[in-house]
């Protein structure tokens, strides 16, 4: 009588992205090893061996079957072996994306990558800070179309659109002046920033970004997909918490903030919704996605004035640059 043979231990694999991954199977002695795509019948996708190395795409459990080699007696069943597919992550760095950003888990702090997003084909550094998160250490500068020269701000909701940019509602500017840096990016009114037709001086419309968004959509605006605006809320709004974290919380001082290898924060100034500029070189306006009430958002002001991670006073039509942060 024959003994049917079996398997004595089974070894599955992974691999970051797709390509070939192996898998192995021991059989009982005497035997091999077929491999199978299902748990019963069908042909065998490989015979033979005990080792078998596909090329795969996504995740996908394959099935052993021993065989004795001289009497072709096989196992009662086959067992499941799994080739896993994961997400590969991006070392620091790499040049990626910003909508398909995975960072590895053990970067360390201040760590940076080349990312760009795919909407406009633009570039920017991305920084994990002291906080924790990453965030974006370059101005924003999307739409290309914003690269224009006049500016006149969202005042009331008949203005949404108002020498704005196809496709978008809201208002935004690339003026410059002598003391412009040419680091800045473009400058946005709150109904750019936020892509929301009652987002106007005066509205009382809030998307309920505080602190620690749940909702990331919410709070998303220009962002690429993945990455949301930040929050100004005073006590847990993601600007408080940066200041807290890269500049000790200081008030005054801005060193932290200015720091090219943290924030790298630029004194890209703002400008109001009848053109003209403001403290160009002298001050840095980063907009927040934070209501305020209906004329004023937070915003995160540094400069020779001091530190404001939370400042309310920021008309909606006005102008200010922008970071994205990452969503978490």
């Amino acid at each position: 009588m024959n003994v049917r043979p079996t398997i004595a231990a089974s070894t599955p694999a992974s691999r970051c992205g797709a390509g070939a991954v192996t898998i192995n199977a021991t059989p009982s002695a005497g035997a091999t090893i077929d491999w199978y795509a299902a748990a019963t019948g069908g042909s065998p996708l490989q015979s033979g061996s005990t080792a078998y190395t596909p090329s795969i795409t996504t995740t996908t459990t394959y099935y052993a079957q021993a065989r004795n080699t001289t009497t072709s007696c096989v196992s009662t069943s086959r067992t499941a072996v799994t080739a896993t597919v994961t997400a590969c992550c991006h070392a620091p760095g790499v040049t990626a994306t910003m909508q398909n950003f995975n960072p590895c888990s053990n970067a360390a702090t201040n760590s940076t990558w080349n990312l760009t997003d795919t909407r406009n084909n633009v570039t920017y550094r991305v920084r994990l800070l002291a906080d924790g998160r990453y965030w974006m250490v370059d101005d924003m500068k999307y739409p290309t179309a914003c690269n224009k020269t006049s500016f006149s701000g969202a005042s009331s909701a008949g203005s949404a659109g108002k020498n704005g940019i196809s496709g978008f509602i809201g208002d935004c500017n690339n003026i410059k002046n002598s003391s412009t840096p040419a680091a800045r990016g473009y400058l946005y009114d709150w109904m750019f920033v936020m892509q929301h037709t009652d987002a106007y001086f005066g509205g009382s419309w809030n998307p309920g970004c505080t602190g620690n968004p749940g909702d990331k959509a919410a709070c998303r605006g220009i962002c690429p997909e993945g990455w949301h605006v930040p929050t100004g809320n005073p006590s847990t709004g993601e600007f408080t918490l940066l200041n807290n974290a890269v500049n000790g919380g200081s008030l005054t001082s801005r060193s932290g903030l200015l720091n090219t290898s943290t924030f790298n924060g630029v004194y890209g100034g703002y400008s109001i919704n009848t053109g003209p500029l403001y403290y160009q070189g002298d001050g840095a306006y980063y907009m927040t996605s934070t209501y305020y009430d209906a004329y004023n958002v937070y915003y995160m002001y540094f400069g020779s004035a001091g530190v404001g991670p939370s400042v309310w006073d920021g008309d909606k039509y006005n102008g200010g640059t922008i970071r994205c942060i990452r969503n978490y």
